[in-house]
């Protein structure tokens, strides 16, 4: 009987089953991008909120009392986002504001997909991939062990 080549083909089906595996667990989701609730500060600094923050309560009667509006802000996926503009702004500081607010936001969406995939390539590389090698290498240091105690006539 062929030993090596046996436990070799076997290795082989259980190395390339576990890494199908271990992909399907770690790449088959996506991230969650929240709902978010932008605002300008008077600075100039965007302040982003969730939608249950106290201060989108302030927000909102801004909008009921006529002192801004809001703007769905489209190219975000998943959450929704809303900007609350100034209501008395002309066209082209709102033109420079949105490009601010869609910049921010395009820079959000990179930091969370960053957040959510590098994690997810660490843990295949590790758990995925390095495991069936670690395998392969015991096998062989086993398989050379082995053979030392075979006698010098075979």
């Amino acid at each position: 009987m062929r030993w090596g080549r046996g436990f070799f083909r076997l290795w082989l089906v259980v190395a390339v089953l576990w890494v199908g595996i271990g992909a399907y667990i770690n790449f088959s989701g996506s991230p969650n991008f929240p709902e978010l609730r932008i605002s300008l500060k008077r600075d100039g600094s965007i302040a982003a909120f969730k939608p249950s923050d106290d201060l989108v309560k302030i927000l909102d009667a801004a909008v009921e009392g006529g002192l801004s509006k809001r703007q769905l802000m489209p190219g975000y996926p998943g959450g929704a986002v809303i900007y609350y503009a100034d209501a008395g702004d002309d066209v082209s500081i709102q033109s420079s504001k949105l490009q601010k607010v869609a910049s921010y936001l395009d820079a959000e969406r990179a930091r969370i997909e960053s957040e959510y995939w590098t994690p997810r390539y660490e843990a295949f590389l590790y758990l995925g991939v390095l495991p069936p090698l670690l395998l392969l290498a015991l096998g062989a240091a086993l398989g050379w062990a082995l053979a030392g105690f075979r006698s010098r006539s075979q």
